[in-house]
């Protein structure tokens, strides 16, 4: 009987001990926020999680690290939805385009399309030949003057 009475005590008295050195702002420290999103996933609702902000992809098509406005996006009806992200700490991560994080990604080889060389030849898929997107400047990189 003593053995498992000093036991107990043992047990109670490391507990004690335990929460003294790790308080309840120590505990919740080390814990993962909840409710939020993490780098990298999509948000349509929650916030994201500390350190990171909310950008949400445009239709945008990079050429050269220059970013202009898709065609496509006159014609359907996309809903993007915001992605956390972490721009601004010069890496190129998942998720980050260069118009979306330039700061982290012009300059890398990063671009949709590496020269405007590229992009021409791949027009057929942006509708560069219809009369309402001729006028728009991602379509006037093709036109020869």
């Amino acid at each position: 009987m003593k053995k498992y009475l000093t036991i107990g005590i043992i047990f109670v008295v490391v507990l004690a001990i335990t929460l003294v050195i790790y308080s309840p702002k120590d505990i919740s420290e080390s814990l993962p926020e909840e409710n939020c999103t993490s780098k990298g996933k999509l948000s349509s609702t929650l916030n994201c999680c500390e350190g990171l902000d909310k950008f949400k992809p445009e239709m945008l098509v990079s050429v050269e690290d220059e970013c202009y406005t898709n065609p496509i996006s006159l014609v359907a009806d996309i809903v993007s939805t915001p992605i956390c992200l972490d721009c601004g700490n010069g890496i190129c991560e998942a998720g980050e385009t260069v118009c979306i994080c330039p700061e982290d990604c012009a300059g890398k080889g990063k671009s949709d399309y590496l020269t405007v060389e590229n992009f021409c030849n791949d027009t057929q898929i942006y509708d560069c030949h219809k009369d309402y997107t001729k006028g728009m400047p991602l379509c006037q990189l093709c036109v020869e003057e």
